[in-house]
């Protein structure tokens, strides 16, 4: 055992000092190994900052919540075939209050983008909302002053409105917005209410937002009862299950399918958010781990070259370690030992180029990253791979040199 160890340690510093002596052919013969290890530490890195910022903003939005409409979720390419479907409506989402036991609240609502303007001033685009009174609670969105809408406004087409930090900022850089009037959608409305800030979601502000009654926003677009899409919210995250099967079965009946027909409508919860943006960074990710493999199969193959290299060099040397008592497994272990320090060098700087590059992207794009065990493992183990898989080759054939014609090697 204590010549195991002893003889560990001679092969790891003899392959750092063969290393250092050979700087140049080294740095070269790294630089494969280098690219597709920060390419893949880099993406992993971003992703799975990506993953953790999605999961709060998604649980931002709501613990639970359910989304239906009739328009299928994630990528649909027969978009024709979804407008033909039957609208919700209003009278469906009291409905669904009304008969699904595992439901507490429900949101009719209209969406479009719009523009809010004032005195010249016109914002971004914005999400513009119609609503009900329970679009605050059942979305999770807080008042930062005023009050929000209530039944009278949308039975009576109040012309009133909340907005969202990000108009309320741009309109009205001092002062309060409260009972001030704005052009939203070319309908002069009455602000009542802000929200609070909410944040960024998917890459995109919550907080341009202006919200109306319903009952204005059917007018405004010709919806004639026609909604969006039902925001729905269970008692609970563990009344999820039942609600969405509750809520499934209501709709069947109520839109008339038949039990060999498949929904025509979708409806969407939080997990479902995140498991579409999982297929869309998986893709990304498989991608660049195609292109990242490239990099280490070049490095690889430097590696092994590298070291065929060595060995043809010091051949008498080898000749030298045999004929005074040297195993050939001493050998072997030698020149392997040095085809992993040459990748694990490698793997330690690609880690640290890989997080110095998402941490750029961080910096460039505001894309937070996360530096994980997971990817310091990944760094290491492909590295370490690398190096057993194109160093055994060479190794194994040091090792099996006839030493008499080692020695005669010049």
């Amino acid at each position: 055992m204590g010549r195991r160890r002893t003889l560990f340690r001679e092969n790891i510093a003899m392959a750092l000092r063969n290393l250092g002596a050979a700087k140049m052919r080294s740095s070269l013969t790294i630089l494969g190994i280098v690219i597709g290890v920060a390419t893949i530490i880099a993406m992993v890195g971003v992703i799975s900052g990506l993953g953790k910022s999605i999961r709060s903003q998604i649980d931002s939005l709501g613990t639970g919540i359910l989304y239906l409409s009739k328009y299928e979720s994630g990528f649909q390419t027969n978009h024709e075939r979804d407008e033909r479907r039957k609208d919700f409506t209003r009278d469906d989402a009291l409905a669904i209050a009304r008969l699904c036991p595992s439901v507490q609240r429900t949101s009719a609502e209209i969406k479009r983008p719009g523009f809010a303007e004032l005195g010249g001033k016109k914002t971004s685009v914005l999400g513009v909302f119609g609503g009900t009174e329970t679009f605050a609670e059942t979305g999770g969105w807080e008042l930062r002053e005023g009050r929000f809408l209530t039944g009278y406004d949308d039975s009576h087409r109040a012309d009133v409105c909340v907005i969202g930090a990000g108009p309320a900022e741009l309109l009205f850089p001092v002062g309060s917005p409260l009972g001030q009037w704005i052009r939203v959608e070319g309908r002069q409305l009455q602000v009542i209410g802000v929200f609070e800030k909410k944040g960024r979601f998917l890459g995109q502000s919550l907080d341009d937002i202006a919200v109306m009654p319903l009952s204005v926003a059917e007018e405004l677009y010709g919806m004639r009862d026609k909604v969006t899409y039902i925001v729905i919210q269970p008692f609970g995250p563990e009344y999820v299950d039942e609600a969405t099967d509750e809520v499934i079965e209501l709709c069947r009946r109520r839109r008339g399918i038949a039990a060999e027909q498949e929904n025509d409508f979708d409806l969407t919860s939080q997990e479902n958010l995140l498991d579409l943006y999982n297929q869309i960074t998986g893709v990304f990710f498989l991608i660049t781990l195609i292109i990242s493999s490239i990099g280490l199969l070049v490095g690889g193959i430097g590696v092994m070259n590298m070291m065929l290299v060595t060995v043809r060099e010091r051949t008498r040397e080898i000749g030298i370690r045999i004929a005074v008592g040297a195993r050939r497994g001493d050998v072997l272990g030698q020149f392997l030992w040095e085809a992993i320090s040459l990748s694990l060098v490698g793997g330690v700087l690609g880690m640290l180029l890989g997080y110095g590059l998402a941490g750029i992207v961080r910096l460039a794009s505001g894309i937070p990253i996360a530096v994980t065990w997971p990817g310091v493992l990944t760094a290491i183990f492909l590295s370490l791979g690398v190096g057993v898989f194109f160093g055994i080759f060479p190794a194994y054939r040091a090792s099996r040199l006839d030493p008499i014609d080692a020695l005669r090697y010049e």
